[in-house]
């Protein structure tokens, strides 16, 4: 409990640090951006201080920042010691094979001498296999013979040019298939083809395959004619490889160990489990986390900034109505704002939510009870609002302030029409965007429907 709270308390001072050196260097550099996001943030959260609500932002920002980085590092960290520790390599450069029943597993690694790299190597490890007694108990578990292709890519078995598919398993059954070559410098028991190259007449090789353990069960003995082929520079040495892998490893099947060469074709070979790319990968998608968590951030306060620019626009018909309302009635313009003040604080009290317009109209009013005169309040409602509406109607007020109340009435009653005409239209532009946004909706259930009208029209088509 304590660790956690000292690692919430830590994150807490790298923040607050972090933030006032941050929002301190916007300000000397008198920053346009700071500027906006300070307006933003005090027109979504009128009344409070727009310097407390930019720490709070910057703040919240730079600790989700902090928080993504230090997990980020420590799986980072995690995936680095994973890899290192498991290196599955011993000293007497061996692999572990899987015990009986484990199943055969492969492995990629990199292999290199003074003269050539090999690149990355992918090895196949098989199970360790049965002991005589074991495989007495286990025979009875195969009952018939098993046919097989082996052509692979070659055109006939009389004109063998590349690898066989020799297969080592039989499906269903716990026993594999054996292959032996009556030259192996011809073809090799797994199928590839030999370092001896046969002349242009071709040469004669008997494939033998048993199908067994360790003790014979049944035999297949298939001739084919093996041509010769041109190798590549790398294929050369895969073979060389193969064949140092082959040799090694000779005598070796019942044993727990898989051993690697210590040098082919007289030069020394050095392994080592080839290059994990997850820490790169992880450190890319950490750092574009933070990126996009920096960004979401303000992002979102930019949506946040329409959505409130739009419920002002849509609230601006209402208010301008009752206030045109209460004039006509012979209120005073500052008694008809404390009227409808006071009738949005009743509202809130019986659990109305919040809203933006008349949340400024208030800001307003305490600027005016404060001692602030009403022209400069109006007017600093125009600004906060910072939509062409609102300002109109801070111009209103103040032109009635120094002229009289002679034309208000009419010029609010013009004012009245407009704002529902606005209002018609935001709504309408509401509507438009909904119909957007549900396109894709409606063209997935379009082909759902397509899919069951047209699906058993054609299955009974298909039927006749």
């Amino acid at each position: 409990m304590s660790f956690d709270m000292n690692i919430t308390d830590t994150i807490n001072n790298l923040s607050e640090s972090a933030t006032e050196k941050l929002v301190a260097k916007e300000r000397i550099r008198n920053s346009p951006k700071l500027k906006r996001k300070m307006d933003i943030l005090s027109g979504l959260n009128p009344g409070k201080r727009a310097e407390i609500l930019i720490c709070e932002y910057v703040r919240e920002k730079i600790r989700i920042a902090i928080i993504v980085a230090i997990f980020g590092t420590m799986l980072l960290i995690a995936s680095v010691l994973s890899i290192y520790a498991s290196n599955p390599i011993s000293e007497n450069l061996s692999l572990l094979r899987k015990d009986i029943g484990g199943g055969d597993y492969s492995m990629t690694l990199n292999a290199k001498t003074e003269e050539y790299e090999y690149g990355d190597i992918r090895l196949e490890i098989n199970e360790r296999k049965l002991s005589n007694e074991e495989v007495a108990l286990g025979l009875n578990h195969l009952r018939e013979n098993i046919e097989t292709l082996i052509i692979g890519d070659n055109t006939s078995l009389s004109h063998v040019t590349s690898d066989l598919n020799l297969i080592k398993e039989v499906e269903g059954w716990p026993f594999t298939l054996t292959w032996s070559s009556s030259n192996y410098n011809l073809i090799r028991d797994n199928g590839k083809r030999g370092d001896y190259e046969p002349d242009t007449e071709g040469e004669d090789v008997i494939l033998t395959a048993v199908v067994s353990y360790t003790e014979q069960i049944d035999e297949i003995e298939v001739m084919i004619r093996i041509f010769p082929r041109v190798l590549s520079t790398e294929e050369q040495q895969m073979a060389k490889l193969n064949e140092a892998l082959l040799d090694v490893n000779r005598g070796s099947a019942s044993k727990q160990e898989y051993y690697l060469p210590k040098e082919v074709d007289g030069n020394n070979i050095t392994w080592r489990p080839s290059k994990d790319n997850t820490p790169i990968l992880l450190l890319i998608m950490l750092i574009l986390l933070e990126i996009g968590l920096w960004k979401g951030k303000d992002n979102d306060l930019s949506t946040k900034l329409k959505r409130r620019n739009d419920e002002l626009l849509l609230q601006y018909s209402e208010l301008i109505c009752r206030l045109q309302v209460l004039l006509s009635s012979g209120m005073t313009i500052r008694g008809s704002l404390d009227r409808i003040c006071a009738d949005y604080q009743a509202q809130k009290k019986r659990g109305a939510k919040e809203r933006y317009a008349y949340e400024e109209l208030e800001l307003c009013m305490r600027r005016i009870s404060d001692g602030a005169s009403e022209a400069d309040s109006y007017k600093y409602l125009g600004e906060r609002c910072n939509l062409m509406c609102y300002r109109k109607l801070a111009s209103l007020l103040v032109q009635n302030l120094k002229k009289g109340n002679a034309g208000l009435i009419q010029a609010l009653d013009s004012e009245v029409a407009l704002a529902f005409n606005e209002r018609k239209q935001v709504a309408r532009r509401k509507g438009e965007e909904a119909q957007t946004k549900l396109m894709l909706p409606m063209m997935m259930m379009l082909t759902v429907v397509m899919i069951i009208i047209m699906v058993p029209a054609l299955l009974s088509f298909s039927g006749m």
